[in-house]
């Protein structure tokens, strides 16, 4: 914001890059819970072990969680003054 960005360039800016970031890890998660469902797959009751809905279930839930805990530092960072944070650096 010190540089001219608008506040409505500042918060999808940052939940855009914290949700770039929690994609990635999901990915990751779901590829190595693809390949580890044969090993805990006697351990599951009532969920049958590739179960599409609890999967988007966990997916909705940890980009809901992203972008709530995104909001909190992007609402930050367009409250700082950009002189203060000028003379700060």
């Amino acid at each position: 914001m010190a540089l001219g960005a608008r506040a409505s360039h500042v918060v999808p800016n940052v939940v855009r890059g914290a949700l770039r970031l929690a994609a990635v890890g999901v990915l990751g998660g779901v590829v190595l819970s693809a390949f580890s469902v044969r090993f805990v797959s006697t351990q599951l009751y009532g969920v049958a072990p590739f179960d599409p809905l609890t999967f988007a279930a966990v997916v909705f839930v940890i980009a809901l969680a992203t972008s709530s805990a995104a909001l909190v530092p992007a609402r930050r960072a367009i409250d700082v003054d950009p002189i203060v944070a000028l003379r700060y650096e």
